[in-house]
């Protein structure tokens, strides 16, 4: 290996090769931010394509031509004033050193889990961090993957979420923007305040004493008759209900923005009733309804009519993929909730679906004869493959699903599937694709698909 002189000469070689290409070269020469950045996208994902094979001579190949666009920009930005390599340099090592005080300060994290549980805590204290735990989460990501992302980012509030319903009920969390709003009923006031100072500063505290009021009305005759249906007064514009099954999916869903999931799906779709209740626990004016299943869309229609206060929105999405998307297409400040539904029906419609599961009886589907036990790949609702091998069901699927513009391939393992299967037909279906196709996946825990695949 080089020695440390051997590394910066060498790189200082590279810079002036860069510098000298910049002025001499007509191509070098004309290149802008804007012209470079497909490029960019194109060695990541080459770069990301030899470190899945461990090729080694490759990933030193790709590694020179990600570090050449990152030089690249810097070198545009210094023609202008902006900043230079030496700037870029100095704000990483900067940043480094902020964000690891157990080895530049006194703070004390003995492994990697401890550092992790405080990353993103000190990333907001950052003068010019993430303003909100959502933050720093990419927009041009594809949505199943930037959904993964918002779900790992989510934590936070999360593990808050989790502490306060240890202690108390009637908790509503939700986070918007930079900050977080809280609600919770709570014999342990103090620990409350002390938890949630764990997770950023107080901006307003609010404590009353619940007992009492409910004494004094008590007194005066006044307390309240519990009924049956409770509509929750609007506190925010818009807000989101969506229907799924698993704990994986709710807490994504949940993550994502939705004030409520109401667990349903292929065998057990949840009534009118449970959507319109759904809807009355959400605190907003306009409540948007993800249906994430065909069957379901017609019971969510006729929810519409029956909300009182709150102005019910349907975005027919068909299946969890949709729903995903459309989520992730939320403007929170949009000025009309028909644009705001129609941006999430459009994300929706961008989105190929399919499913693996299994029949439940002899029969006949889509002209074809089905035996009870028998593994199908559907893709929108038509069957593309059956089989009794799972894993051949699921390539089938995914390949005929994987056409020449697809980028993204999601795979979201159900409750009835291991881990180590699901990363089994994970690493299959990324050798099988081509190179240039991303192929990921989550952990939904859904009941009657073995996997449903999204792709982009």
């Amino acid at each position: 290996m080089h020695s440390r002189e051997e590394k910066l000469e060498a790189f200082g070689r590279f810079l002036d090769v860069l510098d000298t290409l910049r002025e001499k070269c007509p191509w070098d020469r004309k290149q802008t931010n804007e012209s470079l950045r497909p490029n960019t996208i194109e060695e990541t994902f080459e770069l990301c394509d030899a470190l899945m094979k461990d090729d080694k001579k490759n990933i030193c190949k790709e590694l020179g031509d990600v570090l050449l666009h990152v030089c690249f920009y810097a070198k545009i930005a210094s023609e202008t004033g902006d900043f230079d390599i030496a700037d870029v340099c100095d704000k990483l090592t900067d940043k480094l050193i902020f964000r690891h005080p157990h080895v530049y300060g006194e703070a004390q994290a003995d492994t990697a889990g401890q550092v992790s549980q405080n990353w993103e805590q000190i990333k907001l204290k950052e003068k010019d961090g993430n303003k909100s735990v959502l933050g720093g989460v990419p927009e041009a990501l594809p949505s199943l993957i930037k959904a993964y992302r918002i779900q790992d980012k989510a934590r936070n509030v999360g593990r808050l979420r989790a502490i306060l319903n240890d202690i108390g009920d009637s908790l509503v969390v939700v986070e918007d923007d930079d900050i977080v709003k809280v609600h919770v009923h709570t014999d342990q006031p103090n620990k409350a305040l002390e938890e949630g100072l764990k997770f950023g500063p107080l901006l307003t505290v609010k404590i009353e004493n619940m007992r009492e009021q409910h004494t004094a009305k008590v007194i005066e005759g006044t307390a309240d008759t519990p009924k049956e249906r409770v509509i929750v007064p609007a506190e925010k514009k818009y807000g989101f209900v969506a229907v799924a099954a698993g704990e994986g999916l709710k807490s994504l869903f949940t993550d994502l923005g939705a004030d409520a999931v109401v667990q349903g799906g292929q065998t057990m779709n949840p009534s009118t009733d449970d959507i319109i209740r759904a809807v009355d626990s959400v605190p907003a004016e306009v409540v948007f309804v993800l249906p994430n299943n065909k069957n379901i869309i017609m019971a969510a229609e006729q929810a519409v009519h029956l909300s009182e206060e709150k102005k019910l929105v349907v975005v027919p999405t068909k299946t969890i993929p949709q729903g995903i998307s459309a989520m992730l297409a939320v403007d929170p400040d949009a000025e009309q909730d028909t644009e705001l539904a129609t941006a999430m029906t459009e994300a929706a419609s961008h989105v190929r679906s399919g499913q693996v599961t299994y029949a439940a009886r002899d029969s006949e589907f889509d002209g074809k004869r089905i035996k009870k036990g028998e593994i199908m790949a559907l893709e929108n609702g038509k069957i593309v493959a059956t089989s009794n091998d799972l894993i051949k069901a699921t390539y089938r699927l995914a390949r005929s699903m994987c056409k020449k513009d697809s980028s993204f391939v999601t795979i979201i393992s159900g409750c009835d599937v291991s881990d180590e299967d699901a990363e089994k037909v994970t690493e299959i279906v990324k050798a099988k694709c081509p190179n240039h196709v991303e192929v990921s996946h989550i952990r939904g825990g859904q009941p009657v698909y073995y996997y449903m695949i999204s792709v982009e």
